[in-house]
């Protein structure tokens, strides 16, 4: 684990996680503070129009407005427009039609859009925003850019009898909003910033604790890993010990077996048991009467029997050691031939675990270099060419070659 990894991963993501976070604050924080402003607005308006306008339309026709019903709204408008902040007001009637504008000329020459007259005939306010850039808004230009369009129902003795629309400068408004807005998110911003601080302090502590707990951690793995080889290498000189005549075999079969592994690139997790599988391969040898193992000659065939028991005694050695458990196939099955005529269960071709088919080459190779009592070891040429001759039938043929090309190769020197 590399120093403040975690610290590292903790920053980018918070990062990630503050900006999508400010993102959607700013947009939630935007909508509920124009939500706000709207509704000031229309709370206004509503007051404005509702205390001067109270009982005007009591015996007003809404569809045909007299010159004097409109001369009177416009001197009732003009002091609104000053009290309220108010652009213009329009009132229509339930067909849709303008009864009333400040602007005289729009008077019956506009509708009134389907989904507001619903909303008043429902008793509901309703509102947009739009731009003085309309036609017939051109000369609401001098209040402002944005508008607010507010409808509201005109009601005579609980009836709705026609629609206001009542336009009022937004630009005040949206100065308010963005105002708010950012005072908001500053406040916001900072708090966050410090809890991001306090946290990232926090993590940055904890990562540089775990980072030494790792640390020691690993050095305790790395200790008791050496001090389990120790072990391991105690148990193969306490069975090297019980045959005089092969001596550091299994030392040899393990070094073999390193050299063979990381020349065909295993990872080293792989390479690790594999030795361990190498140096204990053997161990089963503990359940063999010494004197067959040390006998100088030839061994009858009930010797040989007793000796072909010893990978079945060593899988009954290491059963029961959960960390073991996965060197067991190459203790039980290292003397298992290719072609399936091995021992001690014939099994055969990849049935045969990775591990024990590349211990077989080993082993062996070993084996016929060595000198024994009986016979001088055979040369490395004399040795490569029996593993030529039973590649396939004792041995894994890929893995024989890849042997041969090992050991004849630079990159160990044999």
């Amino acid at each position: 684990m590399k120093r403040n990894s975690l610290y590292n991963r903790f920053i980018i993501q918070s990062m990630l996680s503050f900006v999508i976070t400010g993102g959607l604050l700013t947009y939630f924080v935007s909508n509920l503070v124009i939500t706000q402003e709207i509704e000031h607005n229309i709370e206004i308006v509503t007051l404005t129009l509702g205390h001067s306008l109270d009982h005007w339309f009591e015996d007003v026709d809404m569809n045909n407005l007299s010159i004097e019903d409109i001369t009177n709204l416009d001197d009732e408008f003009l002091s609104l427009n000053e009290l309220g902040d108010i652009a213009d007001i329009r009132i229509w009637n339930l067909s849709g039609e303008l009864a009333y504008s400040q602007n005289h000329k729009l008077i019956g020459q506009i509708q009134l859009e389907q989904d507001h007259l619903n909303a008043a005939l429902s008793n509901l306010n309703d509102y947009e925003l739009t731009t003085a850039d309309a036609e017939e808004n051109i000369m609401l230009k001098k209040y402002g850019n944005e508008l607010i369009e507010i409808y509201l129902p005109i009601i005579d003795h609980d009836q709705t009898i026609g629609v206001f629309e009542v336009y009022r400068s937004f630009d005040h408004s949206r100065d308010s909003i963005n105002s708010s807005i950012i005072s908001i998110l500053l406040i916001l911003f900072i708090g966050l910033f410090i809890l991001y601080f306090f946290l990232a302090r926090t993590i940055y502590t904890s990562s540089n604790k775990l980072f030494q707990q790792t640390k020691e951690i690993s050095t305790s793995y790395d200790k008791l890993n050496k001090l389990f080889k120790s072990m391991i290498k105690a148990i193969t000189k306490a069975i090297d010990a019980r045959d005089k005549f092969t001596s550091g075999h299994s030392q040899r079969v393990a070094d073999y077996t390193i050299g063979f592994a990381k020349y065909l690139n295993f990872d080293s997790k792989y390479i690790d048991r594999l030795e361990i599988a190498a140096l204990l391969h053997d161990i089963g040898k503990l359940g063999v009467p010494e004197e067959i193992i040390n006998k100088p000659g030839k061994l009858s065939n009930e010797e040989f029997d007793l000796i072909k028991q010893h990978p079945i005694i060593g899988e009954l050695i290491i059963d029961d050691i959960e960390e073991l458990e996965d060197i067991i196939g190459v203790v039980k099955y290292h003397h298992e031939r290719f072609n399936g005529h091995g021992y001690p269960i014939n099994l055969k071709g990849d049935n045969i675990p990775l591990m024990a088919r590349i211990i077989t080459i080993t082993d062996a190779y070993d084996a016929m270099t060595s000198n024994r009592p009986y016979r001088e070891g055979l040369s490395k040429i004399a040795a490569i060419n029996e593993i030529k001759k039973y590649a396939g039938i004792q041995f894994d043929p890929d893995l024989a070659i890849s042997f041969i090309e090992y050991i004849t190769s630079d990159y160990r020197n044999v």
